[in-house]
């Protein structure tokens, strides 16, 4: 087997392959987008429209042309009844037209609809609250990996080199780059073995089944 010793390129391609695992984790959460002629489509649209009139809702549909902007995209965002917002989404209008809003509404360059959650409805509500829901799984796996970083490249300081490192804690070799592999697993010649040191598994507080838990699941979606 041969020596692989620890360097700061080992320790910058670990994290890398780390937070390769981790987007393709996250990537399992993201959202899609509200596609035209879907339900969530024509309930977002109304909540658009609700919002927009929401000051004089007997204004809707009677404004002159003049105070009107057409536009071919709105940001619509959600938020609550204390003005945090939950989530954002970009509404694209369908081909060859355009949304309608009051004219004070338009930004600048762009259009921003503030939508109660409480006035979401039917299909729109399941997507918001899918967002929701995703991004509270989003943010657990974050801080799975988050902790999977920190111990393993911890673990990984307190050693000279890659085979010290996975002969006290095998389960950092599946976040190990295959290259780095490849080579301490070369044949040479036996070296004479040094005094072991003090393991450092419980001082820095490893799990060393959270880390084994984590880098499966990463396989079985791979």
């Amino acid at each position: 087997m041969a020596y692989v010793r620890k360097t700061e390129t080992l320790i910058d391609d670990v994290v890398r392959r780390i937070r390769n695992m981790a987007s393709k984790a996250l990537g399992v959460y993201e959202d899609k987008t509200i596609e035209i002629d879907t339900a969530e489509y024509a309930a977002a649209c109304e909540a658009i429209h609700t919002a927009a009139y929401r000051d004089a809702p007997q204004l809707r549909g009677n404004l002159p042309k003049s105070w009107l902007v057409g536009t071919e995209r709105i940001n619509l965002r959600i938020k609550d009844r204390s003005d945090v917002y939950i989530m954002r989404a970009g509404l694209d209008a369908p081909e060859h037209r355009k949304f309608e809003v009051p004219l004070h509404m338009k930004d600048s360059w762009r259009v921003d609809v503030d939508v109660y959650d409480d006035e979401c409805t039917g299909a729109l509500t399941t997507w918001v609250q899918a967002h929701i829901a995703k991004a509270e799984q989003r943010s657990t796996v974050q801080d799975q990996y988050r902790e999977v970083e920190r111990q393993v490249i911890g673990f990984l300081r307190t050693h000279a080199s890659l085979n010290a490192a996975i002969k006290e804690m095998p389960e950092i070799e599946l976040y190990v780059p295959d290259q780095y592999l490849r080579k301490m697993h070369e044949a040479t010649a036996p070296r004479v073995k040094k005094e072991e040191q003090q393991s450092a598994i419980a001082d820095l507080g490893i799990d060393r089944n959270a880390l084994a838990a984590v880098a499966i699941a990463h396989r079985v979606m791979s």
